[in-house]
C-alpha cells in the first residue's frame, strides 16, 4: 500500500526565492512501514530545472534556475517497500526576473522607464511577468518592484 496522502500534494507550492532558486514543501506523508521519502521533479523542461532524488525531508529547494523563467514541479512519495503514490498535480512558479530589464548590463534609468510602462498592472502571471518588469514575480507591478530595483540602483551586472 502506498503512503498517504495519495496522490501526493504540496503544503507550500513552489515559491520563488530569487532569480535562481525555488522552494517547495510536500504534504507530510505517513505509512505503516514508518518510512516515507519524497521526490520532487521539475517537469517543464526549462533550463536549470532539476530533480531532488529520494530524500527524507519534505522540503526541497531547486537552484541554478534561470531568471524570469516559468518552472513546473510535481512530488511523489514512497515507503520502505518501494510503494509509490500518484504524483501531485503540477504546480508552476516563475523565478524573479533580472532587474536589468533593458538588458544593457547595468541598472539605470532605462530600467525604471521599462517598469513605468507596466505600472500598476495586475495580470503579470499570465502575461510573461509583464515583459519581465514584475521583479518579485507576484503578478503585479507596484512599489515592491520599485523597491527591488532601487536596491540595486546603478550596479553593473556581472
Amino acid at each position: 500500500t502506498p503512503p498517504t496522502p495519495n496522490p501526493a500534494g504540496f503544503v507550500q507550492v513552489p515559491t520563488a526565492q530569487s532569480q535562481t532558486q525555488v522552494t517547495m514543501e510536500a504534504l507530510g506523508g505517513s505509512d505503516a512501514s514508518g518510512t516515507v521519502e519524497y521526490a520532487f521533479s521539475e517537469t517543464s523542461g526549462n533550463p536549470g530545472g532539476g530533480r531532488s532524488g529520494w530524500q527524507n525531508d519534505p522540503t526541497y529547494t531547486d537552484t541554478g534556475l534561470q531568471a524570469g523563467t516559468q518552472y513546473e514541479y510535481t512530488v511523489i512519495l514512497r515507503d520502505a517497500l518501494g510503494n509509490l503514490t500518484t504524483a501531485s498535480a503540477p504546480a508552476s512558479v516563475y523565478t524573479y526576473p533580472s532587474p536589468d530589464i533593458d538588458g544593457n548590463q547595468s541598472i539605470t534609468f532605462g530600467d525604471f522607464a521599462w517598469l513605468h510602462t507596466n505600472w500598476l498592472r495586475i495580470d503579470c502571471l499570465v502575461n510573461n511577468l509583464c515583459e519581465l518588469t514584475d521583479l518579485n514575480a507576484d503578478g503585479a507591478i507596484n512599489l515592491l518592484d520599485v523597491l527591488l530595483l532601487s536596491g540595486v540602483w546603478t550596479r553593473a551586472i556581472p
